[in-house]
């Protein structure tokens, strides 16, 4: 029937209600109904559409039907949601822009920037590790910022490597868990963890990070901007990703100076992940500030990936120490670099025995 409500002009109740008795008088037959008053069936079936309309329009609905209950919170809700997560994510990430790390004194430290570990390769050298590791757990004062790639992993058409690895996934973080807990690795002197692509792509296993750190350790993933704090005021503001942007033959360190010309007031700038190592020193003039770059080449000595893309193996650098005197009375004796823990360590324990 039509769906239209308006009545025509001069058709009353009484010619709608004749039309609907015609209509059933005659079987409901629209034609014959039509042909008993003399009118064209188009015109009929026009009154009767009509009259039907007005019954409905009287009529109470047959069936009184209540909507299930929407789980889903009010639109309203929703908004104010959304506006209380951007809040929150804006906090954390103004918090994170340049993170504050508090020394509760004024003496020497040695903050060390470990390459790419990839705990888990056979290519790893472990004793050089395991080397570093004991160092720096019986040196005061030496903590450690780890650059990435902590563990081995790959993903895609990469999968063979790791599939013929003879180290499995459960072992792997077994020996996480060894070098890097309490118990016999860095604990407390892991101060700051970043992931990389390769700790990235064994997520699907969790993340070794997240279960293996302390609870003061700070984690990142992929870049972290840090402001070592001393109780003399003296600060020294750090910037340490896997990697930064920008590649140059000439210099294995190039993203990371690249990157110190963009971001003038960090005093370390720190990466990893190329299996390479670097260090630069120089002044930022306008500044009052001595810029160190640095890229480490990590423990993965072996890689016949690498070897077949044609990159040279280096044997040194594996970590990258920075002393930091708080007490320096000049930019230029705040900071020293060394390429290797156990020298870092000597001289820092001969700084402080200076104090």
């Amino acid at each position: 029937m039509s769906n239209n409500k308006a009545g025509r002009p001069g058709l009353d109740d009484k010619i709608l209600n004749q039309a609907i008795s015609l209509w059933k008088q005659h079987d409901k037959s629209v034609s014959k109904a039509a042909l008993s008053l003399g009118m064209s069936y188009a015109t009929f079936y026009h009154r009767l559409n009509k009259a039907f309309d007005k019954m409905e329009e009287g009529d109470q609905e047959e069936f009184d039907i209540k909507p299930p209950f929407d789980p889903e919170e009010p639109v309203e809700k929703t908004v104010e949601r959304m506006l209380e997560n951007y809040k929150n994510n804006k906090r954390a990430k103004d918090e994170r822009d340049l993170m504050p790390i508090k020394v509760t004194h004024d003496k020497p430290i040695c903050i060390v920037f470990m390459g790419d570990p990839h705990i888990g390769n056979p290519g790893m050298n472990i004793e050089s590790f395991m080397d570093d590791v004991q160092i720096i757990r019986n040196t005061d004062g030496m903590k450690v910022i780890n650059l990435g790639d902590t563990a081995d992993s790959w993903i895609g058409n990469l999968c063979k490597l790791y599939a013929s690895s003879p180290i499995t996934v459960n072992q792997t973080w077994k020996l996480v868990e060894f070098f890097l807990g309490k118990e016999h690795g860095l604990g407390d002197d892991f101060l700051v963890a970043i992931s990389g692509n390769h700790d990235l792509w064994h997520s699907s296993y969790g993340d070794i990070l997240e279960w293996i750190k302390e609870p003061k350790t700070i984690y990142e993933e992929w870049a972290a901007s840090l402001d070592i704090q001393f109780s003399n005021d003296a600060s020294c503001k750090i910037h340490a990703a896997h990697d930064h942007p920008g590649r140059s033959q000439y210099a294995a360190n190039f993203g990371q100076t690249k990157a110190a010309m963009f971001m003038s007031k960090y005093d370390i700038i720190a990466g990893g992940h190329t299996h390479t190592w670097a260090t630069s020193t120089f002044e930022q003039p306008g500044h009052d500030r001595v810029c160190h770059t640095i890229r480490a080449r990590g423990y993965k000595h072996f890689d016949h990936y690498g070897k077949r893309l044609g990159y040279e193996e280096m044997q040194y650098g594996q970590s990258i120490c920075c002393v930091i005197d708080p007490r320096a009375e000049s930019r230029i004796d705040f900071i020293t670099t060394f390429p290797s823990v156990k020298t870092a360590a000597d001289f820092l324990n001969y700084k402080r025995s200076k104090l």
